[in-house]
């Protein structure tokens, strides 16, 4: 098998930064950043109803935009929030393409 990636791929947080701004279409490279995305959250600890939740999160852009940025990075309960929202966004497009 292969491990969950160990740091946030960001280059998989720019591909999905582009889909939730309608930029990119769900394809391979979607769904492979949307799977680096997802492992390396589960790989942080399992999801939670508290962190991640089931509703819609009208900040998805937002979310993604703090995990790219150098200045404002996410601490804490925050990163996770964040990351939560990541892992929601990957799975949508995993949905996308295999529905």
């Amino acid at each position: 098998m292969v491990g969950y990636p160990v740091e946030l791929p960001l280059d998989a947080v720019t591909v999905l930064l582009g889909y939730v701004r309608g930029k990119a279409p769900a394809t391979n490279a979607a769904v492979l950043a949307a799977w680096n995305v997802a492992g390396y959250g589960l790989g942080k600890g399992l999801p939670t109803q508290e962190a991640y939740g089931d509703s819609v999160d009208p900040n998805e852009e937002a979310a993604l935009e703090s995990l790219l940025s150098d200045s404002d990075a996410p601490q804490g309960i925050l990163i996770s929030v964040a990351i939560g929202v990541a892992i929601k966004i990957a799975m949508r497009i995993i949905k996308e393409l295999i529905a």
